[in-house]
Formats: C-alpha cells, sequence, structure tokens
C-alpha cells in the first residue's frame, strides 16, 4: 500500500472511530487487535492486512468499502 493510501485509510478509520465516540482500546477491543497497533494504522505508520482492515470495520460496524 503506498504511504498516502495507507494514511488515508488511518485517517477513515479514526473518523468513524471518534464519530462513534470509541477510543482506540474500546476499537482494539471489538476488533480484537492491539491498541498500540490500532493507533500506529490510525497515523499511517502500518500497513494493515486485509483481515485486519476486516476486523476494524467489523468493530466500527461498517462495511469495506472505498469510501
Amino acid at each position: 500500500m503506498d504511504l498516502k493510501l495507507q494514511a488515508l485509510v488511518g485517517r477513515n478509520i479514526r473518523r468513524s472511530r471518534l464519530a462513534d465516540c470509541l477510543t482506540i482500546e474500546e476499537l482494539a477491543f471489538r476488533a480484537q487487535l492491539h491498541p498500540n497497533y490500532l493507533g500506529d494504522v490510525e497515523r499511517g505508520r502500518r500497513n494493515p492486512s486485509l483481515t485486519n482492515l476486516k476486523k476494524i470495520a467489523d468493530g466500527l460496524k461498517k462495511g469495506v468499502s472505498r469510501e
């Protein structure tokens, strides 16, 4: 994943998380991921796998899409 796309994905995850009034810890628990990993994804420092993107989307109760 190129860095711009990686950063965009992270920003969209953070925006959705904050819109749902969730902390990183709450979303990490829902997604069964470590909070530090999720924070790195939100900051665009990690390239999440499709499996982990699906876990995050499920934790946010959203579908996986381009939008």
